[in-house]
């Protein structure tokens, strides 16, 4: 939990991932994205692009001063993290932090099974961060 000593904002994290800090690590100022509810109760999957325009949202007239401060998954880091500044926030990788890397083979999302499946999917998203300028090295 390096990150977490470092900081002195909230964090935002999708649901299951605000219980664990809050649970686990018995951090407090964690702010849960849900993903949307369709009428029948079922969840809509939220995105990367999803999770980062909730964030904005939340943010409100701050987001475009906001610094903020990326942890994702190894392989998963610059994509959120240029996710992110595409949805107007200043966004970093915290130097000096190690990310999970470990995939988890029984996931419920079989493109996050392993690097094999994962990584064509995640470059084929990274594409239009790459054409409309936001995954440059600005």
């Amino acid at each position: 939990m390096g990150a977490a000593r470092f900081r002195g904002i909230p964090v935002y994290a999708q649901t299951v991932i605000a219980d664990v800090l809050r649970g686990k690590y018995g951090m407090t100022d964690v702010v849960a994205i849900a993903a949307d509810q369709q009428a029948d109760g079922t969840l809509t999957y939220l995105s990367t692009d999803g999770v980062a325009k909730k964030v904005a949202a939340l943010r409100g007239t701050s987001q475009g001063t906001d610094v903020a401060g990326v942890i994702a998954f190894k392989d998963h880091l610059w994509r959120a993290t240029y996710t992110t500044r595409d949805n107007g926030l200043h966004a970093y990788a915290p130097a000096g932090i190690t990310m999970p890397s470990h995939y988890d083979a029984q996931s419920g999302q079989a493109w996050t099974t392993s690097a094999t499946t994962y990584l064509p999917v995640d470059m084929a998203a990274r594409i239009p961060l790459l054409l409309n300028g936001t995954g440059s090295s600005r």
